[in-house]
């Protein structure tokens, strides 16, 4: 991991690792501990609340302890006794507190919105393409996302 976060580093980009349910990296601590082991500004996470609330993380208290170390985020809910990926409100996660997390530790990358067990999806387990209904998941989570990023005060544009 040090070897391939200094290629990153001399290549001026920053190293992203997901937590994932028993992987190298599951949990906050974790992180924490590979931040201290690599020791570089290039490397940090790539929040996915979906993979970290089964594991018995809060994702916001995540976002908090890493501060500033959280470069890109997955955002699915579930409702913490599997790794499904339904859309942001459909679960138990604390949407609006992870994004008042977000906000407080001045995050200023990407969220990539991550739906795997919804309706319409096409899974590649099935020959079925994705449907319409898939759109209207993307939809639903665009709006509800938006209002409550309003609500903590982060800008939508």
């Amino acid at each position: 991991l040090k070897q391939c976060v200094e290629i990153v580093e001399k290549a001026g980009l920053r190293y992203a690792l997901e937590p994932h349910p028993f992987m190298m990296m599951s949990n906050a601590d974790a992180m924490l501990r590979l931040i201290d082991f690599v020791k570089s500004e290039a490397f940090g996470m790539n929040l996915d609340p979906s993979h970290l609330f089964p594991c018995g993380e809060i994702p916001h208290l995540t976002i908090l302890k890493l501060r500033g170390r959280v470069f890109h985020c997955h955002f699915s809910d579930n409702d913490a006794a599997s790794n499904v990926h339904w859309r942001p409100g459909k679960g138990k996660i604390d949407w609006k507190s992870v994004l008042r997390a977000l906000k407080e530790t001045n995050f200023d990358g990407f969220i990539s919105v991550e739906l795997e067990d919804v309706p319409g999806v096409s899974t590649g387990r099935t020959p079925e393409p994705a449907s319409p209904l898939l759109d209207e998941e993307y939809i639903l989570t665009k709006e509800y996302l938006e209002n409550l990023a309003k609500k903590v005060g982060i800008e939508v544009p």
